[in-house]
């Protein structure tokens, strides 16, 4: 079996087990392992920006933020967004797996004056 070893470019490191885990339980319910991605990287603003589209409806997205505090919404159909999901740099890894079926997504810090630089892999 092959092992999963991805790039973490945080201040600090993480043992890769964990990450691999989390990765191996998604496909694991997906029945099926996804080859196209879409890569989002950036900084969040303090308010909510335009929609971040994908390239094509995802299957699930895995997003991670450092050093600060963000706040996410998802979106099924490029109209409307789910409810806002915290992440925390200094909780689970700095990372939330989702299985998403939808189309975008907005980002943007959770405390105004921070910046949360993020990266969200949207698989299709």
């Amino acid at each position: 079996m092959a092992q999963y070893y991805g790039v973490f470019y945080g201040y600090r490191e993480y043992p890769k087990v964990a990450v691999v885990g989390r990765l191996v339980g998604v496909l694991g319910r997906l029945d099926r392992v996804p080859h196209a991605y879409d890569v989002f990287r950036d900084s969040a603003a303090d308010a909510y920006g335009a929609m971040i589209t994908f390239t094509d409806q995802s299957i699930y997205v895995i997003a991670e933020v450092w050093q600060q505090k963000a706040v996410i919404q998802l979106s099924y159909d490029g109209q409307t967004y789910q409810d806002e999901l915290e992440i925390d740099p200094d909780k689970d890894f700095g990372a939330m797996i989702r299985n998403f079926a939808g189309r975008g997504f907005r980002i943007k810090n959770k405390d105004a004056g921070s910046i949360a630089r993020y990266q969200v892999l949207a698989f299709r």
